[in-house]
């Protein structure tokens, strides 16, 4: 069975087996109760915009001494609650920004099941991480983007 297949089968599959698949496959699976998800593979464009929010985020961090460890969106996370593994998404706020356009969401946790969503456009605004503390320019996510 190929990688490209495997996201399409209605087939259930244990943890095991979604481990084992993820590291024989060229492509990236969410796994969400047994089913997987493909996810899409990125342009130069977005891995520049990813880069440059760790470089930022991290920036931030240890300027203000947190203990935050910041990683990039190819490493698994298991969330045990819903019996899912996700590429990293932040669980109390996540950003979702645009690589065409100069606009970024941030959705941020308000209760259990109440989320606030704030959007930036323009590369003067800025985004605040409300759960880490911390601020990204809109600047420094889009840095050296034009023509990509």
């Amino acid at each position: 069975m190929t990688s490209a297949s495997v996201a399409d089968t209605p087939r259930i599959y244990t943890i095991e087996e979604y481990l084992e698949l993820e590291e024989r496959s060229s492509l990236k699976h969410h796994f969400v109760k047994g089913k997987l998800i493909n996810t899409p593979g990125g342009t130069l464009r977005h891995n520049t915009i990813s880069s440059n929010i760790i470089t930022a985020i991290k920036l931030a961090l240890r300027q203000q001494s947190l203990p935050f460890l910041v990683s990039n969106s190819d490493t698994k996370i298991w969330v045990p609650v819903i019996g899912s593994f996700y590429y990293p998404d932040a669980l109390k706020e996540f950003l979702i920004v645009h690589q065409d356009y100069r606009v970024a969401h941030l959705s941020s946790r308000v209760e259990s099941d109440l989320w606030q969503l704030s959007t930036a456009e323009g590369t003067d605004k800025q985004i605040h991480l409300r759960s880490i503390g911390i601020s990204i320019a809109m600047s420094d996510i889009y840095y050296k983007t034009e023509g990509l």
